[in-house]
């Protein structure tokens, strides 16, 4: 029996990276950046979960068997990107592979931001498989209560 690697979003990933590809083509203003690498170089895109609260937004990630070491967070004009690296796991010459489902390779998401965000107290922890990203609101953006005055 052969081996099958499957993943089962890599379809829809390889359409919008052909889709993209034909588009910069026709397109004579398109303009390559190294984002667009990182994305078209991507083999799988985590799961993510994005949620706020009254003071911060928070963007958590699946990135289960990911060193955080193979974790890089940037910000750049408005837009968070994350991205890394799953390390394909030896195959054991004394194990027969039926079937490998978990997606090794390069993967990449970025996200944009709201502007009125403190975009110099955003932090990031990673623990258990799970990164997450606390984006502190500013100020201005923050719900303020009114008091209803009587007469």
């Amino acid at each position: 029996m052969s081996l099958i690697r499957w993943n089962s979003g890599q379809d829809l990933l390889n359409f919008e990276k052909e889709f993209r590809r034909v588009f910069d083509q026709v397109n004579p203003f398109g303009e390559k950046n190294a984002e667009t690498d990182l994305y078209e170089s991507s083999v799988w895109t985590p799961l993510t979960d994005i949620l706020e609260d009254q003071d911060h937004f928070f963007i958590k990630c699946d990135l289960p068997g990911i060193k955080k070491e193979d974790v890089k967070i940037q910000f750049a004009n408005g837009k968070l990107s994350i991205s890394g690296e799953r390390q394909v796991e030896n195959e054991k010459k004394d194990r027969n592979y039926h079937r490998i489902e978990r997606v090794t390779g390069k993967f990449f998401r970025s996200f944009q931001l709201p502007d009125l965000i403190n975009t110099d107290q955003i932090t990031a922890e990673f623990e258990n498989g799970q990164l997450t990203i606390s984006i502190p609101k500013s100020e201005a953006v923050k719900p303020k209560e009114i008091p209803v005055l009587t007469r």
